[in-house]
C-alpha cells in the first residue's frame, strides 16, 4: 500500500485541487485509507480480479474517473483487454501503473 500511496500523491500533485474520482484496479487497496488520506478524491472504486474484462470496462464508463491506477504486476489477461479497451473509448483516459 506504501508504493500504491506515494504513485497516488505523486498524481493528485500534478491535477488542480478539486473533487477527483480514481479507480483502482487492483483489489489490495483499503479505499477508506486512500479517501482518508486524500480528502479530494470523492469517489474510489475498487475493482479486484473477479471481475472480468468487459465488466471493468463497464465501471469505467459508468464512473468515469479521473485515472485509473492498476498494479501490472497483478494483472490477469482480462486486465490487459479491459485497459486496451478503455484507451480506445477514451483516448484521453489517464491510466497510472503502480507495482
Amino acid at each position: 500500500m506504501e508504493q500504491q500511496t506515494a504513485l497516488v500523491s505523486e498524481y493528485l500533485s500534478t491535477v488542480a485541487s478539486g473533487n477527483l474520482s480514481v479507480m483502482f484496479l487492483d483489489g489490495n487497496v483499503d479505499p477508506i485509507e486512500v479517501c482518508g488520506k486524500y480528502p479530494q478524491l470523492t469517489e474510489v472504486q475498487v475493482v479486484d480480479d473477479s471481475y472480468k474484462g468487459n465488466e471493468v470496462v463497464n465501471l469505467y464508463l459508468e464512473m468515469k474517473p479521473d485515472a485509473v491506477f492498476v498494479n501490472l504486476k497483478k494483472t490477469r489477461n482480462d486486465t490487459i483487454y479491459a485497459l486496451g479497451k478503455i484507451r480506445e473509448l477514451s483516448p484521453n483516459a489517464k491510466i497510472i501503473s503502480i507495482s
